[in-house]
This record gives structure tokens, sequence and C-alpha cells, in this order.
């Protein structure tokens, strides 16, 4: 095809080094309210500062296999001269071979655009196609600094912007590493790369080089394409709700917890009271729906699997994942080589900061953890 054999893809290897840009967002006044508490407004307007770096260039590894090169470098002079002088032709050949070979690419090209401007082609979604982009993002919920939510945020930040700058042409690579967590998050995470089909057009490959289970695999399975590395973690398509109740404890100690409810259901099973019955079965049902939702959102998404048998709550290696699991075995980084030949490969690292700006804003984000944990119970996850 035009794509196979991008002349383009010499220059961009040439890159002398990683080539970086950042979008800075507009700054923001401190709110009046802020101001009298004494906080201090964002740094930056809501939307992320991204940051893109070229992933084409490899010129730490050239500069590295130079040194190599010359310090065990063969010394031909010792060599007969017949020999050199072959040595030399050999080199002198391969050289002419690769330059030939780079100016046919270049002459199927011009031959393909002229056709294809003949036709009535757009221009702008030809230039598209003869110059593709590769967009990488992380959706990493293990990172310490990083919640879940915040994974979650700068997905959508990423999703964005690329339905404003993508074409179909196009295509990203999701690098998941996430154990599973909140349904909510990883439905919302799902949700966005699901729209980013749906919107686009584009093409997108979940790459798993450590794991992708139950919340992170919600994810990965949204996705055209899921290749993993051979031992790492995917599946585990099951429901989990674990609620520590310490309501005896507190009759020990005469603490009395007073709450009150409009709803039936409103609270069932809680830390603080003893669990009725009937409380119990109603969150086993609120947990078999999420399950069974789950579940049909894996077979929904990955064509010919047999759903039922893959949630069970297991995880699996992925080199013995059942198949329909994934699609090919193999780390990101052979998937992304893959793409440099023919391809811009552009990381793109949303830069805005999600930790709390003052004492206000972190005791909020508590107060709404503690609201799920202590009073409301603990809401299904999938991990």
């Amino acid at each position: 095809s035009a794509r196979g054999s991008d002349p383009g893809a010499s220059s961009r290897a040439a890159t002398s080094r990683p080539r970086r840009t950042r979008t800075v967002a507009a700054k923001k006044r401190p709110s009046p309210l802020a101001q009298l508490l004494g906080g201090d407004a964002p740094d930056e307007a809501p939307g992320a500062a991204f940051t893109f770096t070229l992933l084409n260039d490899d010129a730490r590894l050239r500069r590295s296999k130079t040194v190599l090169d010359e310090l065990v470098s063969v010394n031909h002079d010792a060599l007969p001269e017949a020999t050199r002088t072959r040595l030399k032709k050999a080199a002198d050949d391969a050289s002419k071979s690769k330059k030939d070979r780079a100016k046919e690419a270049l002459d199927r090209h011009a031959t393909f655009v002229a056709e294809q401007l003949d036709a009535g082609a757009d221009a702008v979604d030809l230039t598209a196609e003869l110059r593709p982009r590769v967009f990488v993002a992380d959706f990493d919920t293990t990172r310490k600094d990083k919640r879940p939510g915040g994974a979650v945020a700068r997905l959508e930040e990423v999703v964005g912007l690329l339905e404003a700058a993508a074409t179909r042409h196009d295509e990203l690579v999701l690098r998941i590493k996430s154990p599973g967590g909140a349904v909510s998050d990883f439905g919302l995470a799902a949700s966005l790369v699901a729209r980013l089909r749906k919107t686009v057009g584009l093409k997108i490959t979940a790459t798993v080089d450590v794991v992708a289970a139950s919340g992170g695999y919600m994810v990965a399975c949204v996705a055209d394409r899921v290749v993993a590395a051979p031992f790492a973690f995917v599946g585990s398509v099951g429901v989990v709700s674990l609620i520590p109740n310490i309501a005896r404890a507190l009759d020990t100690y005469e603490v009395d917890v007073l709450q009150f409810t409009a709803g039936r259901y409103k609270r069932t099973v809680t830390p603080l009271t003893p669990p009725t019955e009937e409380a119990k079965i109603k969150l086993q049902a609120e947990i078999d729906e999420v399950h069974a939702a789950f579940r049909d959102h894996v077979g929904d998404n990955r064509e010919g699997i047999d759903a039922a048998g893959v949630a069970t709550g297991e995880a699996w290696l992925a080199a013995l994942a059942p198949e329909g699991l994934v699609d090919d075995l193999a780390t990101s980084g052979e998937v992304l080589r893959e793409k440099f030949a023919t391809a811009d490969v552009v990381l793109v690292s949303p830069g805005f900061d999600r930790r709390p700006k003052n004492v206000l804003e972190a005791l909020a984000g508590g107060a709404q953890a503690l609201r799920g944990a202590l009073l409301g119970g603990a809401a299904p996850a999938v991990h």
C-alpha cells in the first residue's frame, strides 16, 4: 500500500533529538471565595496542558550504537587488497540499493497522489492518509500520585484532544496498567474509548505489559485490538464488594449509630449497622446486576468470545488466556516499533495537576471518600 513504504520515514528517523512541544492553558484568577478563605486559584485553567513527544527518534540509541561499533570495529587494513575491494564494493552496492528503494517508494507515492487527485479525492484527507499519526496515551491507575479518578480525567482530556485533532487514518495506542477499581470510574473510561471509535473512526489498540484485569480489562476490551505481554494478567471479569462491619464492636462500647433514610433500599449493608437478611440479599442482587452488565460489555466488544465462560472472575496470564481475551502476544514497545517506519508516533501527556491546591480541597476530597466508605457502604468494584 502507499503507507507501507513511506519516504518520510527516513527523515523522521533522522531527527537529531526527541521533539517535545507543550501547550499551556490560560491563567485563571482566584475567585472571591478563594481569596476570602486564603486559598490559591489553580495555576492553569481546568483544561490540560499537553506535552507531545515524538517517539520515532532513536538518536540516543544510534549514538550508543556508533560508540559500540567503534569499540568493536574490525580493522580491515590487515586484509588482502582484493578482499578490501570486494568489501567496499558490497557496501557501496548496499547503499545504492537503499537509495533506489527510497526513490521507488517516492515514485509510487507520487503516482498514487496523482491518481487520487484525478479521481477527485479530498486533499486534506489524502494528506492525512499519506502521513498518518499514531498517538500514544497511558491509562495507569497504579501510580501512587494518580488515583483511578485522576487516570480517567487524563484519559478524558486525551479523548477531547483527539476528537479535535485526529483523523480516521490515525491510530491510538492505549497503554493500560490497572488491576481494576470502582465500577463507575472504569465504566466511564471504557465509554470514553468507545466514543473515540464512534466520533472519529479512530483505530484503537490496547496494550498490556503488566496487568489489565477486571476494570482494566473493561477498558481494554473496547479497543479494536488487544495486545498483551505473555506474562501480563488479563481478564478477571467479576465484581466484588467488601464491607467490614463493626456494629458488634460499637455495641460493646455502647455506641449508638443513628441512621435516617427515605426509600426502602437507600441503605443496605453498611459498616456501622447490623445487616439484615433483606439488605444482604439486595446487595448481592446489585452485585449480580453489575456483573451481568460487565459480562455483556465484554461479549459485545470482543467478537466470538465466550462471555459467560470468561466471566468467572478469574485472571489469566495472557499466554494462557481463553480464546478471544487477547488478539496478539507482544509488549507495547514491540507494537510501537512496528509503527515507526510508517507513521509519526506521538506520546500525548496531559500535564494538569490533580493534587489538592489547598487544605479545603484536600478535606473535600477526603470527605467524598469517607462518605462512600462509612455512610454509604462500599460501592461494587471491579478488581
